[in-house]
């Protein structure tokens, strides 16, 4: 291979996919990371000895018993994660319902504007100034609700929503329709891989050097993150629509928006609408368990140390990142778009199903390797709207998209934190994934009703709108 053709892979597949790897890698991190140091102090002020009950190294997860139903410990362990479960769910509430204030105005004014740069950097500031605000809690031992404060400044900077309308809006730019589900598959997999190096040591970093230390370490990858978005990500000239710079909270701008939604396509409304529903309850279904996950492999009889949970999340982005990029590539030989969709589907469900009835660590690493092709759906979909809507309207439509996505976390998150609070006292403990699991089965519902746009037809498409627009000049000439 020569060093020309090394090059040209490097400029094409390593631009705004490393901005994506690095401030994730920090935010993947923080995580597990967080989660475990507010358990810990939780645990710390209500004196339930979480450190001397976490998972030790021959796995055996408290010791392979249970705290018993009615002890002492049982109370304190119920009191502990219902406070750890409520924190989560308000910080996750504060993060999402100040994101989806500026978030949908992004991409409708990166479209106008003609730069998608500076929707990926006021993301990667917001990250920064809530890991500043994380610092101080920990160095001066402030109240944990005052993390709060952090998530509402990462959220009105639109979070990792408006970083990614900007890096899938950017990759809508560079990629022709018939690659683009690949190339966002590619992204995808940077976030897994990014998840899977951070968390595999986020054990080791609380174990060997502390929270302090991780918290600095997450703050340099946003920097190098926003670094390489400044110097290293080329804008693509696009030039504005209309031959002006539109407000980003001018009524235009909002309409913008508004007009994916409600815009008659050639490929139809309703298959643009039932593509978006189907997306949203596979992010609430996915996304809206992840808080509880981490609560759950914390508590017995699993009792998960940090290095157990580390390397759980670190395994868990390894499969499903291989998975999304291989299962695409493979499954989309053999099957036809929304048949492919479907798999991935079931693969989510037996996955959900498998974690509610696993009371054994090696059974909760089962559950992932039945989720392989757990990433597979979402770039389909994705690139089946991006398809249907027009080369100007990338950037809105990725806001639109963006914003159903937190909006369904959002719920997904309220949701199942109060399912798992309500089910703490039952014997059975994974109720909440069963119910899951439920959810994943109306978009496999849903796709039946769902008639894609052919690929091999926009090239056809890309013929008529330069046709049109010759059109256009020609009359403007006479």
């Amino acid at each position: 291979m020569s060093l020309s053709i090394v090059i040209q892979f490097l400029k094409k597949y390593f631009t705004v996919e490393l901005v994506i790897f690095f401030y994730f890698y920090g935010f993947l991190m923080n995580f597990p990371i967080l989660t475990i140091y507010v358990y810990e102090r939780i645990s710390d002020e209500k004196g339930f000895p979480y450190q001397n009950l976490s998972q030790s190294d021959d796995g055996n997860g408290c010791g392979g018993d249970d705290l018993g139903q009615n002890s002492t410990l049982r109370e304190l362990e119920n009191e502990v994660q219902t406070l750890a479960s409520q924190l989560g769910m308000t910080y996750n509430l504060t993060l999402t319902l100040l994101s989806l204030v500026v978030a949908p105005l992004w991409g409708p004014w990166t479209d106008n504007g003609g730069r998608r740069k500076p929707a990926l950097l006021v993301a990667i500031l917001g990250a920064c100034l809530e890991m500043v605000i994380t610092l101080l809690v920990m160095y001066f031992n402030w109240s944990v609700y005052i993390l709060i404060a952090g998530a509402a400044f990462n959220g009105l900077s639109g979070f990792a929503t408006v970083l990614f309308v900007g890096a899938t809006a950017y990759l809508a730019d560079v990629s022709s329709k018939e690659e683009r589900a690949f190339r966002i598959a590619v992204l995808y997999m940077h976030v897994f891989l990014a998840g899977v190096i951070s968390q595999l040591t986020s054990g080791l970093w609380i174990q060997n050097v502390g929270f302090i230390p991780s918290a600095w370490f997450m703050l340099a990858c946003y920097v190098l993150s926003g670094v390489w978005a400044l110097f290293f990500v080329r804008e693509i000239p696009r030039g504005k629509n209309n031959g002006k710079m539109v407000g980003f909270f001018s009524i235009e701008n909002i309409n913008c928006f508004i007009n994916v939604f409600r815009k008659q396509r050639k490929a139809g409304r309703k298959n643009f609408l039932l593509l978006m529903v189907c997306e949203g309850v596979i992010f609430l279904s996915t996304l809206g368990i992840a808080g509880v996950k981490g609560l759950f492999v914390l508590r017995s009889p699993l009792c998960w140390g940090p290095h157990l949970v580390g390397y759980y999340f670190a395994f868990e982005g390894f499969v499903h990142g291989v998975g999304s990029v291989v299962g695409i590539h493979c499954l989309e030989r053999c099957f036809k778009e929304l048949s492919v969709v479907r798999t991935s589907l079931v693969s989510v469900i037996l996955a959900l199903v498998m974690l509610a009835f696993s009371d054994r660590t090696w059974m909760v690493f089962v559950a992932v390797v039945v989720g392989v092709f757990y990433g597979v759906a979402d770039p389909v979909l994705v690139g089946a709207m991006s398809r249907i809507v027009s080369d100007e309207e990338q950037g809105a439509m990725f806001s639109a998209y963006e914003m159903v996505i937190a909006l369904m976390q959002l719920i997904g998150a309220v949701l199942f934190n109060t399912v798992y609070q309500a089910t703490l006292a039952l014997t059975f403990q994974g109720l909440v994934f069963l119910i899951c699991a439920a959810f994943i089965i109306i978009p496999f519902v849903l796709v039946s009703f769902i008639e894609l746009p052919p690929i091999e037809d926009d090239e056809k498409l890309k013929e008529d709108d330069e046709l049109e627009l010759k059109q256009a000049q020609h009359a403007s000439r006479e």
